[in-house]
């Protein structure tokens, strides 16, 4: 059983992902177009937009009444790109992944006692981007866990039941602890999601979902790419799906250096 932590600010999410979205447009957009998009309030796309052009990080234009990101917001977002290296790399794995498999590919990051999905790439179903699954218990989850020592995994199980990720009734014991052993001596984890799973990513049949833990030359830790489809289909060419997963990889950090 997964316990969920409440979101306390969706208006800066909705911030966020509204500057994603003109950021991503090519063109300015209208406050009608955001607020169809998002399927929210025209009163409350009037209102954030009007703090976004207030604070400086957002433009308005007087004659198409368009809004585009503003010097500002291109600026934090030029910082942004020295704080978090190697973008493009990232990008090149899933687009590359996706692009010859076909099926959905994520990309994660252990953000404290959670697996939070950055990016996501086609296949069957569409999952949200910042998406959260617990480390504990997840695909992505066990590919991070099976880098790590055993007192790490146990204070994280510790930490996790505290925040309320994973639920406190959970059981994590030596089988669990010889499941990421085997997880270790693979180099990748597995996991499939039916029904009766209590993963938030629960599709419509049968998945299975594979996870391989990046290198560090990559440039962000404990970072995970993913695949996900039906089971038929990925788990009879697990051995073909891993190896093109590592090639992708390998071949994106040759190609950085």
């Amino acid at each position: 059983m997964v316990a969920h932590r409440k979101n306390q600010s969706k208006s800066a999410t909705r911030a966020l992902d509204i500057m994603d979205f003109l950021a991503n447009s090519g063109r300015p957009r209208r406050a009608c177009e955001i607020a169809e998009c998002f399927d929210l309030a025209r009163s409350s796309t009037d209102q954030l937009l009007k703090t976004l052009v207030d604070s400086g990080y957002l433009l308005i234009d007087p004659e198409t009444l368009g809004y585009s990101p503003s010097l500002r917001s291109a600026w934090m977002g030029h910082q942004l790109t020295k704080a978090v290296t190697n973008v493009d790399r990232l990008r090149d794995i899933i687009d590359e992944v996706h692009g010859e498999s076909g099926e959905a590919v994520t990309l994660s990051v252990q953000n404290d006692c959670s697996m939070q999905m950055m990016a996501f790439a086609g296949g069957d179903y569409t999952l949200e981007v910042g998406l959260q699954l617990p480390v504990l218990g997840s695909t992505v989850g066990s590919a991070v866990l099976a880098t790590k020592s055993s007192a790490t995994i146990s204070k994280l199980i510790r930490r996790s039941r505290r925040q309320y990720v994973i639920a406190r009734e959970g059981d994590w014991d030596e089988t669990f602890f010889r499941q990421l052993q085997l997880f270790r001596m693979k180099g990748y984890s597995w996991r499939k999601i039916d029904e009766t799973s209590p993963d938030r990513l629960r599709p419509p049949y049968d998945m299975w979902t594979l996870g391989i833990r990046l290198p560090d030359a990559c440039g962000i830790k404990d970072t995970v790419l993913g695949m996900a489809g039906p089971v038929w289909r990925v788990r009879a060419r697990e051995r073909e799906m891993i190896n093109l997963m590592r090639r992708a990889i390998r071949k994106s950090i040759d190609r950085h250096n």
